[in-house]
């Protein structure tokens, strides 16, 4: 089984599907400053998680890309 991947539609009600998918590990960092250092910061990070170094001590096979984005700053 591939993380995330859809496996079938459970149910369905007219136009509308349920669908079950295997399960998949969500990781995110958040770092404030100037764009670049912020990124190769979380990169880091999140790269230290998927190699062992979470609460597991276990590798996350990455099988998915990793994307960067700008977060939206809470007031």
């Amino acid at each position: 089984m591939k993380p995330g991947r859809f496996n079938r539609a459970v149910e369905t009600h007219d136009n509308i599907e349920v669908r079950d998918y295997d399960p998949m590990i969500v990781a995110e960092a958040e770092v404030s400053g100037p764009r670049d250092k912020p990124i190769s910061e979380e990169f880091r990070i999140i790269a230290n998680y998927i190699f062992g170094n979470n609460s597991t001590s276990q590798k996350v096979s990455m099988t998915a890309p990793a994307p960067c984005k700008k977060a939206k700053r809470s007031r």
